[in-house]
C-alpha cells in the first residue's frame, strides 16, 4: 500500500497548511513581520516535519487499527489498494487531503479567530475585574 509514501506526502500537504495558517496568523497579529522572519518560521516548520518519527507513529497506529479491523477487513483492503481503483485511491489521496485542508481552511481560519478573539476578551475581562478598585460595603447597592 505503499504506507510511507502516502504518509510521506499527507505530511507535506500538512506542512503545507500549517505554513499558511503560520503566515496568516503572523501577518495579522504582528503586521510589521519581515519576511525573512517568515522565511525562518517555514525553516522551522520544515526542520520538524522532517524530523518526524514516520516508522514510530506509524507502529502506533497499529493497535488502533487492529482495535477496528478484524484481519479479514485489512486483507479486504489490502485487496482493494492492490486493484486499478485501490492504486488510483492511494495515488489521489494525498491530493485529496492536500484540496480538502484547503478547502476547509478558510472556515477553520475563521471559525479560530472568533475562539482568539473569545480567549482575549475574557482575558481582559478577568483584568478589569482584578484591576477594579474595590466598592466598600456602605457604597454598595442593596
Amino acid at each position: 500500500m505503499q504506507i510511507h509514501q502516502q504518509m510521506r506526502q499527507v505530511m507535506d500537504a500538512i506542512t503545507k497548511q500549517q505554513s499558511a495558517m503560520i503566515h496568516e496568523t503572523l501577518k495579522k497579529r504582528y503586521p510589521q513581520t519581515s519576511a525573512d522572519k517568515i522565511e525562518q518560521a517555514d525553516r522551522l516548520i520544515a526542520d520538524t516535519m522532517k524530523d518526524m518519527p514516520m516508522d514510530a507513529m506509524l507502529d502506533a497506529m497499529i493497535p488502533i487499527y487492529q482495535r477496528h479491523f478484524s484481519k479479514t477487513d485489512i486483507d479486504a483492503m489490502a485487496t482493494f489498494y492492490d486493484s486499478p481503483t485501490g492504486q488510483k485511491m492511494l495515488h489521489e489521496m494525498p491530493a485529496l487531503a492536500s484540496e480538502s485542508m484547503q478547502a476547509s481552511y478558510a472556515l477553520m481560519q475563521k471559525q479560530m479567530d472568533a475562539i482568539s478573539q473569545r480567549a482575549e476578551q475574557i482575558v481582559k475581562e478577568d483584568q478589569q475585574k482584578k484591576n477594579a478598585p474595590a466598592t466598600p460595603p456602605s457604597q454598595q447597592k442593596n
